[in-house]
C-alpha cells in the first residue's frame, strides 16, 4: 500500500514495506483449530495447551527477536488513503438497478 498526500504543497509518499507480512495476523484465529487438530492426531490432552503456549510464550519471544518497527508512516502522512471514485463499464446506476436472475 502506498500513501500519497500533498501537505502545504509538499508531496509526501510512504510505502509499507512489510505489507506482505500482514497475512501473519491470520495465524492467531487458527490456533483453536490447530489445537483441535493436534488433539485428534495425537489423542493427547496436552494438545489443548498449545494455544496458550503459543500466545503467551512463542509470540512474545518472536516480538523480542523482531524488535521495534522503525518503518512507521511519517507523522504528516494521512492515516488512510483518500477516497477515489471508480466507475466500471456495466456497473449498476440508479436508472438501471442490479437484478439477480434467480
Amino acid at each position: 500500500m502506498t500513501i500519497e498526500a500533498t501537505v502545504d504543497g509538499t508531496v509526501i509518499r510512504w510505502r509499507d514495506k512489510k505489507r506482505y507480512l500482514w497475512i501473519i495476523g491470520a495465524i492467531v484465529p487458527l490456533i483453536p483449530v490447530s489445537m483441535w487438530g493436534l488433539y485428534v492426531l495425537t489423542d493427547s490432552t496436552l494438545a489443548w495447551y498449545f494455544g496458550p503456549f503459543f500466545v503467551f510464550v512463542i509470540i512474545p519471544i518472536i516480538d523480542l527477536i523482531v524488535g521495534r518497527d522503525g518503518e512507521n508512516p511519517p507523522g504528516r502522512a494521512p492515516s488512510r488513503p483518500s477516497r477515489t471514485t471508480v466507475t466500471t463499464v456495466g456497473s449498476p446506476t440508479p436508472s438501471s438497478p442490479c437484478r439477480s436472475s434467480a
